[in-house]
């Protein structure tokens, strides 16, 4: 439906550049065919999740915070497909075993940095905005990057404003 009759579609932040191109993008291109569109019509509004610092700390730090945000959104056993895409089959039903169980942390044990690193572009504050760039730039042809992880980050650190400025600069200046 989106395909055939919205201006664009807001992609769930726990999703992957392969899902988007081989998954989510197909059933758009669907309903835009139907519709006599064009696939260029529609706009992916696409949150990613984005471990970003300088240090081993901060970048640590920031990983541990995505892995968390996949433990909890994986255990929801309908986001399985998203999983399934990478190989990581029977993952969501694990976390949600273990989340009906109230085992927080063995499911983010579950999350392993492999795991981590389909759903998630991690790097440097100078290099972060290339690599969001070259994992999504064939993913659709107009995409809005939001980096979904920069509001917890925001509430810890204010001064962190001008650094996120600094990617999406980077970001539309490739786009």
């Amino acid at each position: 439906m989106a395909g055939e009759v919205c201006d664009g579609i807001h992609i769930h932040p726990f999703n992957s550049a392969a899902y988007v191109r081989d998954v989510q993008r197909p059933r758009v291109q669907e309903g835009v065919d139907r519709a006599g569109r064009e696939l260029a019509d529609v706009t992916f509004e696409i949150p990613v999740m984005t471990p970003v610092g300088d240090t081993e700390e901060e970048l640590a730090e920031s990983r541990e915070h995505a892995r968390q945000m996949i433990a909890f959104y994986g255990s929801t056993r309908t986001y399985s497909p998203v999983f399934e895409t990478h190989g990581f089959f029977g993952l969501s039903d694990e976390l949600h075993q273990l989340q009906r169980r109230g085992d927080i942390t063995a499911m983010v044990a579950l999350i392993s940095d492999d795991v981590l690193d389909h759903y998630t572009v991690s790097g440097t504050w100078s290099n972060l905005g290339a690599n969001l760039i070259e994992r999504y730039r064939d993913v659709a042809p107009n995409i809005s990057l939001m980096t979904y992880t920069a509001s917890s980050q925001l509430r810890r650190h204010p001064d962190i404003l001008d650094r996120w400025s600094d990617v999406v600069r980077d970001v539309a200046a490739a786009s």
